[in-house]
């Protein structure tokens, strides 16, 4: 029996491990008729941005954003206007 306890413990530590802990970094919510983009910090590329697809208890589907790194989440009506957007906040401007 003293064999396998060991193991165990292991196999629980290996789990704390693995496990990824979840930050709250803010809600962003697109007006109406927007659409929610994400723009690359380094090269400028707009791109639409991805959300989880997970269902909840009753069969709803919650619109969570996969955020990735390097990334600058925004929400606008077509991309032209998110680079708009983009640059503004980036030169500090309040408008």
């Amino acid at each position: 029996m003293n064999e396998l306890e060991p193991k165990v413990v292991i196999e629980q530590q290996a789990e704390k491990d693995q496990r990824k802990e979840k930050t709250f970094l803010g809600t962003i919510v697109p007006h109406k008729g927007h659409t929610l983009y994400k723009v690359d910090l380094e090269t400028e590329e707009v791109s639409l941005a991805k959300y989880s697809s997970a269902y909840n208890v009753d069969k709803t589907i919650p619109k969570k954003v996969i955020i990735e790194e390097g990334y600058y989440y925004v929400s606008a009506l077509n991309r032209k206007n998110a680079l708009k957007k983009f640059r503004k906040s980036q030169s500090g401007s309040k408008r």
